[in-house]
């Protein structure tokens, strides 16, 4: 049964290509709580560039969103959103978050493999 399971493609940007797929268990369903970061999410913005037109928003719930993007006037891509993500910032350590400041609406991604904290 996989009604109450979710997909995990890993896909390596890096490289460009397809690592794994998992499934795990929804967690169990609580109520949403409404939160503001101080200031609000940043302001979103277009990129107008070599033929691209690439909108992007971050939101405290979906983290980075792109939408209508288009090349030289043909639409690439409608709507995509990228809710977690790992960066590396070599051995000085790192703690990031989706969303817009660490709050409850989005996540935390603490610092994997061997970097120090």
């Amino acid at each position: 049964n996989l009604e109450r399971r979710v997909l995990w493609m890993i896909v390596d940007l890096t490289d460009q290509k397809f690592v794994g797929l998992n499934y795990t268990d929804f967690p169990p369903q609580t109520e949403p709580v409404t939160w503001v970061p101080d200031g609000g999410c940043p302001e979103g913005g277009t990129i107008n560039q070599d033929g691209w037109v690439v909108n992007h928003e971050v939101t405290n719930h979906d983290g980075l969103r792109v939408y209508d993007v288009t090349y030289n006037g043909l639409t690439i891509l409608n709507s995509s959103k990228v809710v977690e993500w790992h960066a590396d910032y070599g051995s000085s350590g790192f703690r990031d978050e989706t969303g817009c400041t660490g709050g409850g609406g989005g996540f935390s991604i603490f610092p994997f493999g061997d970097t120090v904290q």
